[in-house]
């Protein structure tokens, strides 16, 4: 009987460690996918992930995209400490993870921005260069910080405004059409955002290589923006036009908001007179008819 009592605890004590394993492998999974989720930044302290070593840890910034890295190292001083300690190539790295094949796109912008004119004419032989074929990048870190900067200031809230018009316009359509919108994606997958990313990218190239400011370049435009077209394939200029009309309804709603204000026969005016044009008033209209 005392044999058998004794080999009840002793089953007993396996089963409980064999849970108590269970539960740490579970956990520590769970840890780790949890820096691969949106609320990384939430779950990060206490998770033991700041006790792996610094390998680790590095491999483990090196594969989030810039939100997520963003999240973490705010997140946490440890993971903070390394990526200042190697933040050039975890930048780089999270620019690949964050613009998949966009990223040459947003390269060609930077150098479009800081390089000037020759740059801005250069731009469709590079981008059938031999560097739009490779998979890494070798920036600066001045290079790295300027890129995910322009990021987080302008691509990130275009695209994600442009996602929700397409898909409220998807909607519409589906309900035009007596399908209802049950089951409907209510965000865009990541392939889909990376192709809507790489369009803001090129649209911003196509407006700063097609600069009407810049007079310098102004004969030779045309020809610019023909040969940057020519570099990309029948579904991507598609995908530019989509933008296109996007933007062109973000700017005719803000100029129609704005368009009486501004106009020289709003009585706020009266007091300057006729000619020249009030100052402060511009005619945004382009048919020159008052607005009602």
């Amino acid at each position: 009987m005392k044999r058998l009592v004794a080999k009840f605890k002793s089953l007993a004590s396996i089963t409980e460690e064999r849970s108590w394993i269970k539960h740490q492998v579970t956990t520590d999974r769970e840890s780790q996918e949890s820096i691969l989720r949106q609320n990384v930044g939430d779950q990060s302290s206490g998770s033991g992930l700041e006790k792996l070593p610094p390998e680790v840890r590095r491999y483990l910034l090196s594969i989030l995209d810039l939100p997520r890295l963003k999240m973490l190292i705010r997140s946490s001083p440890t993971f903070h400490r390394q990526y200042r300690f190697d933040r050039r190539y975890l930048l780089c790295r999270s620019l690949e993870e964050t613009l998949g094949s966009a990223v040459v796109d947003a390269y060609a912008v930077h150098l479009s921005e800081t390089q000037g004119r020759e740059a801005k004419q250069s731009i469709p032989g590079f981008l059938k260069s031999e560097y739009a074929l490779r998979r890494s990048l070798s920036l600066t870190l001045d290079e790295a910080l300027s890129m995910v900067v322009f990021y987080f200031h302008s691509v990130k809230p275009a695209v994600d405004g442009y996602a929700r018009w397409i898909l409220d316009n998807l909607n519409t359509l589906t309900k035009e059409a007596g399908r209802g919108t049950q089951g409907h994606p209510q965000e865009v997958t990541r392939t889909e955002a990376m192709r809507l990313t790489r369009a803001a990218y090129r649209f911003q190239l196509l407006c700063q290589i097609a600069d009407p400011a810049d007079k310098a370049i102004r004969l030779s435009r045309e020809q610019t923006i023909e040969a940057f077209l020519n570099t990309l394939e029948p579904w991507e200029i598609e995908e530019l036009f989509s933008l296109y009309q996007f933007v062109e309804g973000v700017y005719d709603r803000i100029l129609n908001d704005i368009r009486w204000d501004l106009h020289q026969s709003n009585p706020k005016f009266d007091d300057q007179g006729r000619p020249p044009t009030p100052e402060g008033a511009f005619n945004l209209d382009i048919s020159g008819e008052t607005p009602r």
